[in-house]
């Protein structure tokens, strides 16, 4: 059988680890953060949503399901980072919230949070955020 002879078990771990990968869903407003972030993602393989506002961010969760949500504590509107997260998180218990913040950290962890990057961040501090959410999500399962 050709598949056997060419494909090794470390191709498959990596073709079922991309397939297995859920949608980031990036909720920042503004807009330069938020394109950065798209271009790191779509860079690492992931497929990405991205909105500036909870509304566009609930939204989004219903049409894609995202497993992992990359969210500015202080969004502009109605509802804040926190906020979105509650809801977000009572639609999907099993989604991973990273936070990004300017300020100090939390006294308490919000809803759903696996991660918090404080700004200004790096790439690499970045992806090893993505990657604990991705430990999150696996041991959840």
């Amino acid at each position: 059988d050709m598949l056997d002879r060419h494909t090794t078990s470390s191709d498959i771990m990596a073709i079922t680890m991309v397939a297995a990968r859920p949608m980031v869903l990036v909720v920042e407003d503004e807009p330069l953060i938020r394109e950065v972030l798209e271009k790191w993602l779509e860079r690492g393989g992931w497929q990405v949503c991205s909105t500036g506002t909870a509304e566009g961010a609930l939204e989004l969760q219903e049409r894609y399901n995202p497993g992992i949500v990359l969210c500015d504590v202080s969004l502009e509107g109605r509802d804040n980072g926190r906020d979105l997260a509650v809801k977000l998180v009572a639609r999907n218990p099993q989604l991973a919230v990273i936070f990004a913040t300017g300020g100090p950290s939390f006294d308490a962890p919000p809803t759903g949070m696996v991660g918090c990057l404080v700004k200004p961040y790096s790439h690499q501090q970045f992806k090893e955020q993505l990657s604990a959410a991705m430990q999150h999500i696996a041991m959840a399962n």
